[in-house]
């Protein structure tokens, strides 16, 4: 089959566009959904951990606070994980729309012309319209979604959720040793 075979009418293209904006929102609503799950349960491990600090009196008490606080550390690094792979499919589908709204001529102006496309203002035309999860990375950071989305991976949403789930680890582990000196001084 040729490749001209395969291009879509504008109504294709319309329904196309709904599906992104869709997942669009799907995505980033599971990303805060999943952050939220693994970070309510770290935040709440850790506190448990601290309220139980009070009513420990011997040792094997702080050695089991102990183990609760670093169950806090592979919980925040499966979190850590998890949300950046949604986050990773909110951008894929961010960047799909962004396509999608030029070929239907919604963002066709002089500095993004469809027709006739120039490479540097219109630099994804030779890729695929749906992003795949492993697009190769090109020469510049202009030359593909792909360098694009890599680029966007540690900003965003996901910075603040990184930057949470390192300060919720850091702090258990952090307490950890102190409840050992706890439970060593006991």
């Amino acid at each position: 089959m040729e490749k001209d075979d395969l291009k879509l009418g504008k109504t294709e293209l319309l329904t196309l566009y709904k599906f992104s904006a869709d997942e669009e929102h799907r995505e980033l609503d599971m990303h805060h959904k999943r952050i939220a799950f693994f970070a309510g349960s770290g935040s709440a491990l850790f506190l448990a951990a601290i309220i139980g600090t009070r009513f420990a009196d011997n040792w094997i008490h702080f050695v089991a606070l102990a183990f609760v606080v670093a169950l806090v550390v592979p919980l925040t690094r499966l979190g850590r994980e998890v949300s950046r792979q949604f986050y990773e499919r909110f951008l894929s589908a961010v960047t799909m729309r962004a396509k999608l709204e030029q070929l239907l001529h919604m963002t066709e102006d002089d500095a993004y012309p469809i027709s006739n496309p120039d490479p540097e203002k219109s630099f994804w035309v030779g890729e695929s319209l749906i992003p795949t999860r492993n697009l190769e990375s090109r020469r510049t950071y202009k030359s593909s979604s792909q360098s694009w989305l890599l680029a966007r991976m540690e900003g965003g949403y996901q910075r603040s959720a990184q930057k949470y789930f390192d300060i919720i680890e850091k702090s258990a582990w952090a307490y950890a040793g102190v409840l050992i000196l706890f439970a060593i001084s006991s």
